[in-house]
Parts: C-alpha cells; sequence; structure tokens
C-alpha cells in the first residue's frame, strides 16, 4: 500500500542508489516515484522546507508529484536552502532583473549537476559531440554565479569542436 511506500522510503532512502537511478527514469511512473522518494526525503532532511510544511499545515503522504508543495521563490532569496550537513560546493544566483535581491541556488555535487545537463541535452537533441555550441551569454570566467553560463560552458566543452564557444563578445 502507499502507506507502505511512505514509511518504506521515508526511514531507508539510500541517497547513493537514488542518484545512480535518477538517470534510469523512463516515463512519468518512475518520475512520480523519485519525486516522491525526493520530497520525502528533503521533508526530513531540509530543515527550511521541513519548517514550511509545518507552517502550511501540510499533510502527508501525498500520492502524485504535482502535489508536493514548492517553496515560494522569496525563501531562495532569503534563506539557505540545503540539506542539513551538507555544504555548496557552487552557488549560483538569479539574474536579479527583477529585483535587487538574487535567488541562490545551492549546489552540492557539481557532477549530478553537469550530468543532468548532458542527460537533458541528449534527450531533446541527441550525442552532443554533433553539435556546434553557440552562446551568447556572458562567458563563465567573467559571470562564475550564472547557472546559464555554466551549463553552456559543459556544452561548449563536451561537444568538442573548435568553433564552439562563447561569442557575445566576439564580432564574426
Amino acid at each position: 500500500s502507499f502507506q507502505y511506500f511512505y514509511l518504506y522510503f521515508y526511514k531507508n532512502m539510500e541517497i547513493n542508489d537514488y542518484i545512480k537511478n535518477i538517470f534510469r527514469i523512463k516515463n512519468e511512473t518512475d518520475f512520480n516515484e523519485y519525486a516522491l522518494k525526493l520530497y520525502l526525503y528533503q521533508s526530513e532532511h531540509n530543515p527550511i522546507y521541513k519548517k514550511y510544511l509545518k507552517l502550511i499545515k501540510h499533510k502527508t503522504p501525498i500520492k502524485t508529484y504535482q502535489k508536493i508543495p514548492f517553496l515560494p521563490i522569496e525563501f531562495f532569496k532569503t534563506k539557505n536552502i540545503i540539506t542539513s550537513g551538507k555544504t555548496p560546493k557552487i552557488t549560483f544566483l538569479s539574474s536579479g532583473t527583477t529585483t535587487s535581491i538574487r535567488a541562490k541556488h545551492l549546489v552540492v555535487d557539481i557532477n549530478i549537476y553537469k550530468k543532468s545537463i548532458l542527460n537533458c541535452f541528449k534527450l531533446f537533441f541527441g550525442n552532443i559531440k554533433k553539435y556546434t555550441i553557440l552562446c551568447l551569454v556572458p562567458e563563465f570566467e567573467d559571470n562564475q554565479n550564472s547557472s546559464l553560463a555554466f551549463m553552456c560552458q559543459e556544452l561548449i566543452q563536451k561537444s568538442n569542436k573548435k568553433s564552439s564557444g562563447f561569442f557575445i563578445k566576439k564580432y564574426v
């Protein structure tokens, strides 16, 4: 039953197996299962999220990812949203175009982040080595808080093409 699923994964989620398996999701049923696992993990191990769920008096269990409560964007501007005991390896900031207070995206494992970029590219476009990547954003070296510049840099490197690159400062 769902109650058993909830109790089992709430107490026994092995994060390394979870990370390995999220890149094997093939359909919406798989996605739902892994989203619920992550929700249960975060609701216990992320102090800001845990407190938020308590404040909104959220009741568990839920059965679909569509019912997972999301933190308001304002929290990412005023709090460090991260799992207990984890240290961010890199922090990305929003562009700040709508307000001077920029939202923070704390990334604990940069390899998972890189793998998700490449897997998403492959899912929608195919092998990165078949593409030349032309980026019209400031280079990551000039803007190390930009997740978009980071993604572009990763795709440029993985394309392995001399003609790939950042072009906002270059005249063609």
